[in-house]
């Protein structure tokens, strides 16, 4: 079946946060280098970290009224990267980093409850 009309299901808000997030882009991949990088993490956003012997992050200001994700990978090189992250974190499997591993990280704030909860999975 065949939407007459299917410009009449969108609406000039909903246009307009879709115009929003081309701008923005849906999920920017931000690239930072170096052996020991220290970074803001922005919500909605990933980044890729090269090979590190030591990792400082901390969380940008959340954005209201919508979910907000801190996503970043690294490498581990031959010795064990030192991950520093935020306090509070409620992980599903406490972090430890081994040697010449990659990891790939998701941490989402979750507003209402004022709470971040994160995953780290090693490959």
């Amino acid at each position: 079946m065949a939407i007459k009309n299917p410009t009449k299901y969108v609406t000039v808000r909903r246009l307009e946060r879709f115009r929003q997030k081309l701008q923005d882009g849906f999920y920017p991949v931000i690239a930072v280098s170096g052996a020991t990088p220290a970074q803001t993490l922005k919500p909605n956003c990933h980044y890729v970290f090269g090979t590190c012997t030591s990792l400082t992050l901390t969380f940008g200001t959340a954005v209201s009224n919508i979910v907000n994700e801190y996503s970043f990978e690294f490498d581990s090189g031959t010795t064990a990267t030192t991950l520093t992250v935020p306090n509070g974190i409620i992980w599903q499997v406490s972090p430890s980093i081994s040697a010449n591993k990659h990891y790939e990280v998701n941490i989402k704030y979750n507003a209402t409850t004022d709470k971040y909860y994160g995953l780290i999975v090693e490959f």
